[in-house]
């Protein structure tokens, strides 16, 4: 029995060892999911949000390096260039102390949702969306950050 409960505690100690830093990646996400959320009140009048996600990992960084992706889809009736124009400038505040995060805006109809997580988030837009959306104008607005340390996130060394 003892030898038993020493293998099992050098077991937990090893697994305690090499996770104690994971959850600080669900943090780090949460904390950027909050900083994008402000950005509610500065969305165009005419946009509608239609689905938001969130992910991180390793978006095909180097091993061991974790990214985080937030985003949102939004229908609207402006054009794609009153679009582009009115997130030009937007960012967003990172969950780093002093990191600017620049926002992204994709269109649906140009072809950027092959890679994941794009393509994954699109297939969920589409399974939400049943019948086909009445907006002339469907993007993809993102805050990303890359290139941060797995501290022994094992999510963080796959790539997706």
């Amino acid at each position: 029995m003892k030898i038993f409960s020493a293998a099992l505690m050098l077991i937990l100690g090893f697994a305690v060892l090499v996770t104690w830093r994971m959850p600080i990646h669900n943090f780090n996400l949460w904390r950027l999911s909050k900083n994008f959320e402000l950005l509610s009140a500065f969305h165009p009048v005419s946009s509608k949000t239609l689905l938001r996600f969130s992910d991180f990992g390793n978006f095909g960084e180097s091993g061991g390096q974790c990214g985080y992706v937030i985003g949102e889809f939004h229908a609207s009736q402006l054009t794609k260039g009153e679009i582009i124009d009115h997130y030009k400038n937007a960012t967003i505040q990172s969950f780093r102390q002093g990191e600017i995060i620049p926002l992204e805006v994709l269109f649906l109809d140009d072809g950027n949702f092959t890679q994941y997580p794009w393509s994954k988030w699109l297939s969920y837009l589409h399974k939400k969306m049943r019948s086909p959306i009445q907006s002339p104008v469907i993007y993809l607005l993102i805050a990303s950050s890359y290139n941060h340390l797995a501290d022994g996130d094992i999510r963080c060394y796959i790539s997706k």
